[in-house]
């Protein structure tokens, strides 16, 4: 067997396992399984968070689309994951993997094309010793070995917590104390606060804002009026020191609310119809363009912009707008 680090793991479960085999005997994409079988059951990992949930390959797709890309196949380099099932398929000395990094990575997590023959050069799959002899006779052409001959080391949760760790507050960060996670993990708080639309928007949510610099960005878009109108109501009701903005007023298909939520500052935007939905999908977009060195960069840049001598805030006013810009987000505002 190769060294470990030339060594490439993809864990599943054995009962995934069995339906590659049964299926062509190969490892197929997240989007390749959502389009042959949007119902299979699938046990999917949607944050940076090491827990894992069981859902349908669409309801897995809409939730992981954003995140890591579901057109990839996943490999950890040099250790398996053991939270991700009781079977391990390996790539051995392989020149196809490319290396992927993004706020939902693992360490060490490499990809390569949307599906992969386990009958392929190089590849080996281990199952519960108890189901070898059963698997070797029904599939000879895969070479099947039991787990307990399998000599790459276990990723361990203290592994995982270390590399989250590491990604909000270490060497590996790409943002500042409030924007170092991807903040699609916690648009939940903002569901609860004002709907199952809303989510986190601006550079906090974009990973890129300086310390002390931005206020919390809440976009709640709607398609059908009534429920604009309803939520342009509720929202001072109960949030009262939330007020809608004067230039906001006369705009039928939004409003700003700017104030304080549970005593954080807060604008909250309120969107109806077609422009609500471009600049929903273009924020969407946006968020993942960035790459972690990318949002590191740009936050270098911008608290080198504010520390300024001259024209700080116009020099860093003009680099917002060309950031914008650049992620698509400027034609989509409305």
């Amino acid at each position: 067997m190769a060294d470990n680090k030339d060594i490439y793991t993809h864990t599943t479960s054995l009962g995934a396992l069995e339906r590659m085999l049964e299926n062509g005997s190969a490892i197929k994409s997240l989007k390749h399984i959502y389009r042959e079988s949007p119902d299979m059951e699938l046990s999917v990992e949607p944050t940076i968070l090491p827990m894992r949930w069981n859902m349908k390959a669409s309801e897995a797709y809409a939730r992981m689309k954003d995140g890591k890309d579901p057109d990839k196949i996943f490999f950890m380099r040099g250790k398996y994951a053991p939270n991700y099932g009781d079977s391990v398929i390996t790539l051995e000395n392989t020149k196809i993997m490319k290396p992927y990094a993004s706020h939902f990575t693992l360490d060490n997590e490499y990809t390569t094309g949307r599906k992969v023959s386990l009958r392929g050069k190089g590849i080996s799959v281990y199952v519960p010793d108890e189901k070898v002899q059963e698997l070797q006779g029904r599939y000879k052409k895969v070479r099947i070995y039991p787990v307990s001959l399998l000599k790459v080391p276990p990723y361990t949760l203290g592994d995982r917590v270390s590399s989250a760790w590491r990604r909000i507050t270490g060497a590996e960060k790409v943002a500042s104390d409030n924007s170092a996670i991807d903040a699609r993990v916690y648009d939940a708080r903002y569901k609860r606060l004002f709907g199952r639309n809303a989510r986190l928007v601006g550079s906090e949510a974009l990973g890129i804002s300086v310390p002390g610099s931005s206020d919390t960005d809440v976009f709640v878009p709607y398609k059908s009026r009534y429920h604009f109108d309803r939520a342009i109501k509720r929202i001072p009701e109960k949030y009262p020191e939330l007020v809608m903005n004067q230039a906001s007023i006369e705009k039928p298909d939004k409003k700003t609310f700017t104030g304080k939520v549970n005593g954080k500052d807060m604008d909250v935007v309120i969107g109806y119809g077609g422009k609500a939905q471009r600049f929903n999908e273009a924020f969407t977009r946006a968020e993942s363009m960035l790459t972690p060195e990318q949002r590191l960069a740009i936050i270098r840049r911008k608290q080198k912009l504010k520390d300024a001598w001259v024209l700080p805030e116009w020099r860093y006013k003009r680099y917002k707008k060309r950031l914008a810009i650049d992620l698509g987000l400027a034609d989509a505002y409305f």
